[in-house]
């Protein structure tokens, strides 16, 4: 569904978000839709901002809609401009993966008519409908995917000249943390096969979970009843975790979600942090000065 409509609107256990997608920047974002004065929904403006794609409120009048960049999620123009949106904590992996830890979810789905309806000129079948339309760019030399292809426009500033986005390949998948103007990104390529990185972004004590084999970098506030925990990563023999994390503080032992299986603490949660993944080139031409793990 996010390569065709990139955007869907939705309530999640009585929860109303707004679930986006942006093929050529690869950021998944999620956003709270319930907001001061009702619901907010939102639409594809078809503007791109650096690449980016750029949200319109429904909420608006269209001739002063705001405009939302998906990784800034601040309005830059209209009725609600400097307005920002509320961040929501997302798990991105693998759809193996996925299945094998919420084995109960359901899924949002097309059938053979709205594909049709959406595309008659192509004739989609349903199957079509959920597949990438960036398998390749008309103007790239390489895959869509390919850490050295380009972005499909021009970025600005232009990445020959912006010295942070020469650190890494263009499409490189980093997990990146921002909070306020503070940024700061974790490579996949530097994180191995599976880490555990207790670090700090700007004052903010977080913990950055990774598992490469299934794409998945999830990260989580260590601030937890009063302490700030530090974490060491342990064996796992059992589940669907490769690996598991102890904090040294109580020698509770928490999966890669959060949660407290095993001590003192077993039961509990610590709070996701609401962090996105991004190409490279995007991340860093948003947030030039951003941190590198």
């Amino acid at each position: 569904m996010g390569w065709y409509h990139k955007i869907v609107n939705d309530i999640v256990g009585g929860q109303a978000v707004v679930v986006s997608f942006c093929p050529l920047t690869s950021t998944g974002m999620l956003f709270d839709g319930q907001v001061e004065g009702g619901r907010l929904t939102c639409g594809v403006s078809r503007f791109l901002f650096k690449n980016n794609l750029v949200m319109y409120d429904r909420r608006d009048p269209l001739n002063v809609a705001t405009l939302y960049p998906q990784m800034m999620g601040v309005g830059v123009f209209g009725q609600r401009t400097n307005t920002g949106l509320i961040q929501l904590p997302i798990v991105e992996t693998t759809w193996r993966y996925w299945k094998e830890l919420f084995p109960n979810s359901t899924v949002v789905g097309v059938i053979q008519s709205e594909a049709v309806r959406f595309s008659p000129s192509t004739n989609l079948t349903a199957r079509q409908f959920s597949e990438s339309t960036y398998l390749s760019y008309p103007c790239a030399d390489l895959s869509y995917r390919d850490p050295d292809s380009r972005p499909l426009i021009g970025a600005f500033p232009n990445l020959t000249e912006n010295p942070t986005a020469q650190i890494f390949q263009n499409k490189d998948m980093v997990h990146g943390v921002r909070f306020g103007e503070i940024a700061k990104t974790y490579p996949f390529k530097l994180m191995g096969e599976e880490a555990v990185l207790n670090d700090t972004v700007g004052e903010t004590y977080i913990v950055v979970n990774y598992y490469a084999e299934e794409k998945l970098a999830i990260s989580f506030f260590r601030e937890f009843e009063g302490q700030t925990s530090t974490f060491e990563k342990i064996d796992s023999t059992t589940g669907p975790f490769p690996f598991l994390l102890r904090d040294v503080q109580t020698s509770t032992t928490w999966d890669l979600l959060g949660r407290g299986i095993e001590g003192p603490h077993a039961g509990k949660r610590f709070t996701q942090v609401p962090a996105n993944n991004a190409f490279w080139f995007a991340w860093a031409t948003f947030w030039q000065n951003t941190g590198i793990l």
